[in-house]
């Protein structure tokens, strides 16, 4: 039978994740940032949300490397409707309101964008194996309504 020998972080661990099937995972490094936070005018629509989403895998690279290729956890929308009014836009900047108030409705992706690497420490060898220091990593990048930890429910029975 192999023998995994843990290393100091898996001793002394700060995020330890039990999947579904009982796998325990040590949470190696957690990045969050808003997801609208460079929107700097307008609101969420579907061309934003889905620039957003074509995006996020190539700042996940840029943040944790090119491997493992990162797995993106797709977000359900929620529906959001917001009071408007038009204004005029100058080289000062931005107006005084115009006419009438207005709602505007659509959908916006969760407001927190989470990025993590993972290990798991529970050896890939077969029993009879030599896998002492074999293992298996993730980048993972979810979407949640508030900073993690905890991680969302749904987004941990995803991953």
């Amino acid at each position: 039978m192999s023998t995994t020998l843990p290393s100091f972080a898996e001793l002394n661990p700060a995020a330890w994740i039990q999947l579904a099937d009982e796998r325990p995972i040590l949470m190696q490094r957690l990045v969050q940032s808003q997801t609208y936070g460079g929107l700097l005018v307008g609101l969420p629509n579907g061309r934003v949300n889905q620039g957003i989403l074509e995006d996020v895998a190539g700042v996940a690279r840029a943040e944790f490397g090119e491997l493992p290729e990162p797995i993106v956890i797709r977000p359900a929308l929620v529906p959001f409707t917001m009071k408007r009014q038009r204004r005029s836009i100058s080289k000062a900047g931005l107006g005084p309101g115009e006419g009438e108030i207005f709602d505007v409705t659509d959908y916006r992706l969760p407001l927190v964008k989470c990025m993590a690497s993972f290990r798991c420490p529970q050896t890939l060898a077969p029993p009879d194996g030599m896998g002492l220091f074999d293992y298996s990593v993730a980048t993972v990048v979810w979407f949640q309504d508030s900073y993690a930890m905890p991680i969302a429910k749904a987004v941990l029975h995803e991953i």
